[in-house]
Formats: structure tokens, sequence, C-alpha cells
């Protein structure tokens, strides 16, 4: 009977360097995600601020996302 184990079949090992260049791919991946804070909202609330992102895509002439809005909203209040 043959050994199958000298075809070596199934992913090939990776180098030291290959290990952490990939580690530190996941660290910057993973930053980039803790940066970002998501919020709900329900009901009414959800309901103006819909209405609101209608308005100003509007006034904008093109439609405008939820975290654009946002920043609107943040940039004139200062």
């Amino acid at each position: 009977m043959e050994d199958l184990r000298k075809y070596n079949k199934g992913r090939p090992k990776m180098t030291d360097e290959e290990k952490i260049a990939r580690k530190k791919i996941a660290v910057a991946t993973n930053k980039k995600k803790a940066d970002v804070k998501n919020i709900s909202l329900t009901g009414e609330l959800l309901q103006k601020l819909n209405n609101l992102r209608e308005k100003k895509s509007k006034e904008l002439g093109f439609t405008i996302t939820h975290t654009q809005l946002v920043h609107i909203l943040i940039n004139q209040a200062e």
C-alpha cells in the first residue's frame, strides 16, 4: 500500500515572517473595527432621522447615508 503522506497535501506551513506579517495585518484591521460605534434607534426617533435624511438628500441633490447625515449634524452643531 502506498503512503499518501508523501504527496504533502493541504496548506503549506507559514514561515515566521509570514506569521508576523499576517498578525500585523490582523491587528491593524481590528483597530479599524474598534474605532466604529454602533447606535440603536427605534420608533419615532428613527422615523425622524429617516425624514431628516430624505430632506437633506433633496437639499443636496443626491442621496446621503445615515453616517453622512450624522457628520452634517455634528458639524452644524459646532
